[in-house]
């Protein structure tokens, strides 16, 4: 329903996991209409490195893919290979190994445009606000999963799509961590000022991740059979979503 309207035809917007546009060589996060965010997007983005790793002419003496090539893969470094694959370029650019020494600091010459793109502007600020500032060049593969999480969501925020759908995404984050995304969601969506504009879903089975607090609620697995839904605004729904999950809640601290 939700692809419906943002769509504006009958047929709605096919859902593109993160993880898809995010090792495309030729989409940029412009024109994206709709980006999913979840345990199953994180989980293809880690296994497009590990392939994308394999198949590269880069061998282990060369940094694997990190935040910062993530998030700005235009700006990945130009260099040739020291084995004269000289003009090799990665299919999946954000996802490939770059042609740096796998120990190469911030200070390294290749790195010098990933590093001011990180450092500076918005891009730096959302780092800092979600810890992850120090782990700029950290490869993607290095990360916990609470830190690459929170680097697909900041790859959103930078440049939001019309419809960003949280499937769970806040699994696996501490309580710090879950206080930031609600920080920076609640700004980056707030309409006054005009800086973006976007619709956001959240998918949750715990009370505490509808963050920010929704305007419409879908409450599906209703009735015999459980195939049923209820749906409205928030202000109808709440107290029915909070009595499922409290029911859900009780049912499962009771199972043996």
């Amino acid at each position: 329903l939700l692809g419906r309207a943002i769509g504006g035809s009958a047929d709605g917007v096919e859902l593109t996991p993160s993880s898809a546009v995010a090792s495309s060589a030729g989409v940029g996060r412009e024109g994206r209409a709709v980006v999913h965010v979840s345990f199953e997007s994180h989980r293809r983005l880690l296994q497009s490195e590990v392939r994308e790793y394999r198949e590269s002419r880069f061998d282990v003496t060369h940094r694997r893919a990190t935040l910062a090539s993530y998030l700005f893969p235009e700006l990945r470094p130009d260099l040739p290979h020291p084995n004269g694959f000289a003009g090799y370029t990665p299919k999946e650019a954000r996802l490939a190994p770059l042609p740096v020494p796998y120990d190469a600091d911030a200070h390294h010459p290749g790195l010098a445009a990933l590093e001011s793109a990180v450092t500076r502007g918005e891009a730096g600020e959302l780092l800092r606000q979600f810890g992850l500032y120090e782990l700029r060049h950290r490869p993607l593969f290095a990360m916990s999963t609470g830190e690459a999480r929170k680097t697909m969501v900041v790859d959103c925020l930078l440049s939001p799509p019309q419809l960003l759908v949280l499937d769970e995404a806040f699994d696996g984050l501490d309580s710090q961590s879950r206080d930031d995304l609600r920080e920076v969601l609640l700004r980056t969506l707030d309409a006054d000022g005009g800086r973006r504009t976007g619709a956001l879903a959240l998918i949750a089975h715990h009370p505490d991740d509808l963050v920010p607090p929704p305007t419409h609620a879908l409450l599906l697995g209703q009735g015999e059979g459980r195939t049923g839904f209820l749906g409205g605004e928030w202000r109808e729904m709440a107290a029915t979503v909070g009595a499922y999950f409290d029911s859900q809640r009780l049912a499962s601290s009771a199972r043996p």
